[in-house]
């Protein structure tokens, strides 16, 4: 598939900037980030966002804004993916993308979690926690109880870290989503959590 977006990529680079364009890096981007080619990405996604810039295409301006916090959350350089995460929540709040607002401030959350700022985290999880829940996103809520869970257990806060993760687990379960990769990750950790608890002393 790359080949074919790199063949694209340079043909619409004659034709200046374009929405044609910016789909053709974004997507590239996209490719070059799920084979692990960071640095590729990286310049793809500044490539892409600054055409988006100049077209007023604040959305996926912050989805890629987004991507390279990913990719520098990946890496371990979290004040970079922060500040990523950051920019990309403000365009999300101008443009009223409150779906991409909650993805983004759980998103936050994780790159206080990794710098060890656990009240910064817990705020942000639970800003994105309401906000799904005003959406009725399901699946997003199961997010934000993970994220939350995921603060408490770095904390050894056994009870919460447990109920959290079970609230995420039931509301897949509740609404159909128990097959999403998450669920794995949420019932191995609750077994972790279990055992934890059982080896602590009283």
């Amino acid at each position: 598939a790359l080949k074919w977006y790199d063949r694209g990529t340079k043909f619409f680079k004659v034709l200046g900037p374009s929405k044609e364009r910016a789909d053709n890096l974004y997507n590239t981007a996209m490719i070059y980030r799920d084979q692990g080619l960071y640095l590729d990405a990286l310049k793809t996604f500044e490539e892409s966002l600054n055409i988006d810039n100049e077209l007023r295409n604040f959305i996926r301006k912050a989805e890629s804004l987004n991507n390279i916090g990913l990719i520098y959350l990946d890496e371990g350089n979290y004040p970079v993916a922060l500040k990523r995460f950051e920019e990309a929540n403000q365009l999300a709040e101008k443009s009223e993308d409150r779906q991409s607002n909650a993805k983004y401030l759980n998103n936050i959350g994780l790159a206080f979690l990794y710098q060890g700022k656990y009240t910064e985290a817990w705020k942000k999880n639970n800003q994105a926690l309401k906000i799904y829940e005003d959406l009725e996103d399901n699946v997003g809520i199961a997010d934000s109880y993970y994220k939350l869970g995921l603060t408490y257990l770095e904390q050894k806060s056994y009870a919460e870290a447990l109920k959290n993760h079970q609230d995420a687990l039931n509301t897949l379960i509740k609404t159909g989503f128990e097959k999403l990769p998450i669920s794995k990750i949420l019932r191995n950790n609750i077994k972790m959590i279990k055992a934890k608890v059982k080896i602590s002393p009283k």
